[in-house]
């Protein structure tokens, strides 16, 4: 009975010592045993066990491809014993970071560029809320990947090249020297702005922009001669659309000269040929188009 009583007192505290002997406190930094670690953290959280094991399968392609370098492997173990360190969450954060990672190598960012993205990184991983990381790591993630800045289940607003960096003097920020930023929404109705620059606030979702011009081709209007001119212009980007004051709109089918005002684009369905967006508000009285 006294062998009895002990093994059934003794058996539980000897199954959690042991599953505490076992747990994951630093990744191996060694290209082999680092993907055994990360089978086995992997399986502690991400949200299909199931899918680990396709997800890995992935992830060790890209992992032995010659484009993940030791520079970038350095890196991954660096920041994967940071996140593991402060128990940052294997779904979503750890695996967005993961995939962030696989963009990088896969599109060729330069080291310069991923080092910005560290520090940046390095300050949100260090401030309270998590949300603020996840979402910063869900938008490097589509960034990185495919150039997506912001995405809903309704709209996407994107960059036609990688021809930014990041920042974190004071926020977080991502700056543009000359982009096409286009919003495109699930009927597939684009606006484009052509041939501007700005300052992304990925934690606001806001966009300050400066410059570009943008046409009325939804419209079947031709982009040569009718168009309008930005100055600075801002974008909540989950609203959609943009509303620009200060604009220097072109109809070369009825105006010899420009005119300033100002411009509105909705998002919103319009029947083919009786679209009232994109609009355009001259300062002069009685002129609108």
């Amino acid at each position: 009975l006294k062998k009895i009583l002990y093994t059934l007192l003794f058996l539980p505290f000897a199954i959690i010592c042991k599953g505490q002997g076992n747990q994951l406190t630093q990744f191996q930094h060694d290209s082999v045993k680092f993907l055994d670690d990360l089978s086995i953290y992997l399986n502690t959280g991400m949200a299909e066990k199931g899918s680990v094991k396709d997800y890995l399968k992935e992830f060790t392609r890209v992992w032995k491809s010659p484009g993940y370098t030791s520079y970038y492997k350095k890196a991954t173990y660096r920041i994967a014993d940071e996140m593991l360190a402060k128990k940052i969450q294997v779904y979503p954060a750890f695996q967005s970071f993961l995939n962030i990672m696989q963009n990088i190598v896969k599109t060729g960012v330069a080291p310069e560029k991923f080092e910005q993205w560290e520090v940046c990184f390095q300050k949100q991983v260090r401030q309270k809320p998590l949300v603020n990381l996840n979402t910063f790591l869900s938008i490097s993630e589509s960034l990185f990947g495919s150039g997506i800045m912001f995405q809903s289940p309704t709209l996407a607003w994107s960059t036609n090249n990688d021809n930014y960096q990041f920042n974190a003097d004071s926020i977080q920020e991502i700056i543009f020297d000359n982009l096409n930023l286009k919003c495109t929404n699930e009927r597939n109705d684009t606006l484009v702005i052509y041939n501007t620059k700005g300052v992304y606030y990925p934690l606001k979702g806001v966009w300050k922009g400066e410059g570009g011009k943008t046409d009325w081709t939804r419209t079947g209007l031709n982009a040569s001669e009718v168009y309008a001119e930005l100055k600075d212009y801002t974008i909540t980007f989950r609203e959609g659309g943009l509303v620009a004051d200060s604009v220097v709109f072109w109809n070369k089918n009825y105006f010899d000269k420009p005119l300033p005002g100002r411009i509105i684009v909705r998002d919103v369905t319009e029947p083919t040929g009786r679209e009232t967006y994109p609009r355009f508000i001259s300062y002069n009285k009685g002129v609108t188009m």
